[in-house]
C-alpha cells in the first residue's frame, strides 16, 4: 500500500502507514505489504526481512542449522523460516529446565530436613 501526504490509508487515517491505528493489534502476516513506520514525506520506507541465519542466531542456534535436511538436501528459505518459527529458543529452554531442576532439588532437600 502506498500513501501520499494528505491521503488516508485503508482505515481513513491520514499520514499513517498501514497497521498503525492505535486501537488495532499489530499482526504480522506472510506478505511483504506491511510497514511499521509512519510516513512523514513522500520518501518510501521499507523493512528488511531477516535472513534465515539471522533468525537462527536469534533462536540461539548455530549458523545454517536449518540449511540441510536429514539427507543433505538444501531446504528452501520459506521452509527454514517455518521451522525456525516453530522452534524453541535454546537459551530460554535451557534456563527454564535448569530452574525447574533447581526448584525440584530444593523441594526434595526441604522435604528431607
Amino acid at each position: 500500500m502506498t500513501m501520499r501526504e494528505g491521503n488516508g490509508d485503508k482505515f481513513g487515517n491520514s499520514n499513517r502507514g498501514p497497521l498503525l491505528k492505535e486501537e488495532m493489534s499489530l499482526t504480522l502476516g506472510t506478505g511483504n505489504n506491511q510497514t511499521l513506520f509512519k510516513k512523514k514525506t513522500k520518501t518510501t520506507y521499507s523493512v528488511r526481512r531477516l535472513t534465515p541465519v539471522e533468525c537462527e542466531r536469534l533462536m540461539g542456534w548455530p549458523d545454517n542449522h536449518t540449511e540441510l535436511d536429514k539427507d543433505g538436501n538444501i531446504i528452501s528459505d520459506s521452509a527454514r523460516y517455518k521451522m525456525i518459527g516453530n522452534g524453541i529458543v535454546t537459551p530460554v529452554a535451557q534456563w527454564v529446565c535448569t530452574n525447574i531442576v533447581k526448584a525440584l532439588e530444593e523441594e526434595k532437600h526441604e522435604a528431607t530436613n
